[in-house]
């Protein structure tokens, strides 16, 4: 017999799945960050630097009363019990890429809290959304935006250990509160093209993601991973024809394929009649970068290489 503690938990599975993008729960703290940042910062005129720096009219974009403390909050509380929490959440955005990017490096406020650095209120902002949010803070200094969709941490782990410029935009760019899908594409291609020009993969220096594909796709044979000793045991196993693709060669023809499917995912990048005015899913640029990574992944660890004595052999025979 269960537990009340297991019922519970197995009556409350699937909740614990659902992501919020302001927690319910969290709502009340997070409001009164924002409001801290609006009306309580003594050093620096929060709105003033908000709309220069990020060239945007606060009243405009998001209609609340910036003069007002109580209103402002009353609204916001009001916009994520009865509305969609749509300011809430745009507020937010421009409160992480204000303290992240253009606040003083220490918040003088009229608060109980007095100063405080801005990193400590991202930590305090980050642990909020970390219990039930999908959005979690983008810490990355300049990026287009303050949030960034919650993804499972042993990708993102991936991509953070490759540590490439190209590839952390286009997370940034497919997975940030309002994405930029097509540019998201071209960043995962150039960080395809710059790793595996940095490791040698290939020694082209123009129109590299093609001639790359097409080397790969043309010639599987000279390619490896570093399970090819494996792979090659299957083939004896398996008493494979020598003229039968092997092991090695499907692992090739995946990655190849990788790519193609990436290159593929914004056919609006060629402009046509048939194309016309075509707009690309966020969701189909977050497929194309997730498989980008697991490709720079294998570059960058060298899992992936060209065998250079097989291709002298190829040649000589």
């Amino acid at each position: 017999m269960a537990s009340p503690l297991q019922e519970y938990e197995n009556n409350n599975r699937e909740r614990w799945k659902v992501m919020h993008d302001i927690p319910p729960w969290s709502v009340g703290l997070i409001v009164r960050y924002i409001t801290l940042i609006f009306f309580k910062v003594k050093n620096d005129n929060v709105v003033q630097t908000i709309q220069s720096s990020m060239r945007i009219m606060l009243s405009e974009c998001c209609p609340v009363d910036y003069h007002n403390e109580y209103i402002f909050l009353e609204s916001l509380e009001e916009n994520c019990s009865n509305g969609s929490g749509d300011i809430v959440l745009f507020l937010l955005d421009i409160t992480i890429k204000y303290i992240r990017d253009y606040a003083p490096n220490t918040l003088q406020t009229e608060s109980k809290l007095g100063s405080l650095y801005g990193g400590d209120l991202l930590n305090k902002i980050e642990e909020l959304l970390s219990n039930g949010s999908k959005w979690k803070v983008l810490r990355d200094r300049n990026s287009e935006s303050g949030l960034i969709e919650r993804v499972n941490p042993e990708i993102t782990k991936i991509a953070q250990e490759i540590n490439d410029d190209f590839l952390t935009k286009a997370w940034n760019q497919a997975f940030q509160r309002q994405p930029d899908p097509e540019n998201a594409v071209v960043s995962a291609q150039k960080a395809i093209e710059n790793i595996a020009s940095n490791l040698g993969l290939t020694k082209a220096t123009s129109k590299v993601y093609g001639t790359l594909l097409g080397d790969i796709k043309a010639n599987p044979h000279l390619y490896f991973s570093r399970a090819r000793d494996a792979y090659d045991l299957q083939n004896i196993i398996t008493k494979q024809p020598k003229d039968k693709l092997n092991v090695n060669e499907q692992f090739a023809n995946w990655f190849w394929s990788g790519m193609d499917l990436i290159q593929k995912t914004n056919p609006g990048r060629h402009p046509s009649k048939e194309v016309g005015e075509f707009s690309l899913p966020a969701e189909a640029a977050q497929q194309a970068v997730i498989i980008a990574t697991v490709i720079c992944w294998f570059i960058e660890s060298g899992s992936f290489f060209k065998d250079d004595i097989s291709k002298k052999q190829s040649k000589k025979s």
